[in-house]
Parts: structure tokens; sequence; C-alpha cells
């Protein structure tokens, strides 16, 4: 489920998966970090917004593990640099959790979102317009449960 945040928490201490605590493990033989990277991207969260379902109360959006899927691409992990992105994750998971919205702004999250950026070969102008449309997305969706 999501909010204002769209993070994938790193389980590094192998916190037990249940009906409560979903998780995603890895196909293929590339490092944790690279999907880590992957999913924590302003391009996942766009994706989420877009597929997601509402109907959670409060504005809350929610993907089920069967449509997270078929409805979130994922860009191939050999297509991202293992060694950038490990060295770029552990730095994005010291930082704070923080909303869409003022995580934009923030320099450990533009590192990990211009991996996928530059792998998409898209322009500053397109970047910034992703950042945009997820912010937009979220404040209607949150604006529109507070109205009912």
């Amino acid at each position: 489920m999501f909010n204002e945040n769209h993070d994938f928490p790193y389980n590094a201490a192998r916190i037990t998966i249940d009906k409560v605590m979903y998780g995603v493990i890895p196909k293929g033989n590339f490092p944790e970090q690279v999907l880590g990277v992957l999913l924590n991207s302003i391009f996942c969260a766009l994706q989420i917004e877009l597929n997601g379902s509402l109907g959670l109360g409060e504005g809350a959006l929610f993907i089920s593990v069967e449509d997270s899927g078929s409805k979130i691409l994922v860009l191939k992990p050999e297509l991202i640099d293992s060694f950038q992105a490990n060295k770029i994750f552990i730095e994005f998971c010291r930082g704070a959790m923080s909303s869409v919205k003022i995580s934009r702004n923030m320099p450990d999250r533009r590192a990990l979102d211009d991996i996928i950026f530059d792998v998409l070969g898209l322009t500053q102008g397109e970047r910034d317009a992703v950042y945009e449309a997820v912010v937009d997305l979220v404040r209607a969706r949150l604006e529109k449960a507070r109205s009912v």
C-alpha cells in the first residue's frame, strides 16, 4: 500500500515475509541493490500510481502481488551498472523516506532516479516531467480522498 511515499524498504535483516509483510525475491543472478534501485525509482512510482487500486480509505493506493507482476514494468537488471547501483542504493537507504513531492529535491533520490533515466535516455525536461506527473497524481489522489 502507498500513500505519499513510494518506497520498497531493503530487508537486510531478513524479516519473515507473510500474508501482511510482502517481499520481492529477485529472479536471476544480480545484486539485490539493483532491484532496490529499480523498485525505489520514480519510474516505478509512476507505474504504481497509474495501475494501483483505490478505495482503501484516506487515499491509500494498493497494488496486488498479481498486478505488480503484470502491470509494473521493471528494466532488465543487466542494464544497470551494479557497482554504481550498490553505491547509490546504500546512500539512499541511509536517508529518511519522504513524500514524493519532497524527495524529488533530495540528492540521493535524484542519483537513484538518474540511473534509470540514463538507461531510458531521458532529457532533463523529460525527467522533470516524470517527477511532475507523479507529484500531480499523488496530490490528486489524496485531495480526492479528503473531499469525500
